[in-house]
């Protein structure tokens, strides 16, 4: 049987595992519009802003906003 000590280290540990965020929702925001360009030019936009393709992999609402962007600028052009 696990004991309370056991979980406390095994949650420690998946917290000492985990990774800050590089940036967050309003600094994605700020440079979607870019990505956005990029993505659409056929340019490698994870590698010109890989702190933006991370937050977007893990952020169900900025990636939503991404993609809501991507269709309304692919319709402009």
């Amino acid at each position: 049987m696990e004991t309370t000590v056991d979980k406390l280290k095994k949650f420690l540990n998946a917290v000492d595992g985990m990774k800050e965020a590089a940036i967050g929702c309003d600094d994605a925001f700020a440079h979607l519009d870019a990505y956005v360009e990029d993505v659409l030019a056929g340019e490698d936009a994870q590698v010109l802003f890989p702190d933006v393709a991370e937050h977007l992999a893990n952020c169900k609402a900025c990636a939503e906003e991404f993609e809501l962007l991507k269709m309304a600028v692919s319709a402009l052009k």
